[in-house]
């Protein structure tokens, strides 16, 4: 979330500069790189998730500890809270 603030943030000052230039095809350039940027982005995010969404379910379905990721963290978080 705080990456696709600062891309958007990057690609508004890069726009903003594109339009300085009063050239149709560099502002063209400008928002293209700021959609690819966006989406990219968001492939990354969605990628992650899936990672960090299926570690835990590994370990809590008895599948053992993912790799990269630490036993005593993926225990504490399958624990019951409260």
């Amino acid at each position: 979330m705080l990456v696709n603030v600062l891309v958007v943030a990057a690609g508004i000052a890069l726009i903003v500069g594109a339009a300085a230039t009063k050239s149709v095809v560099v502002i063209s350039i400008a928002v293209a790189a700021l959609v690819i940027a966006l989406v990219l982005s968001a492939l990354v995010q969605a990628a992650l998730s899936g990672i960090y969404s299926a570690a835990p379910y590994r370990f809590a379905s008895g599948e053992g500890e993912t790799q990269g990721f630490d036993g005593a963290l993926l225990q504490y978080a399958s624990a019951r809270k409260g």
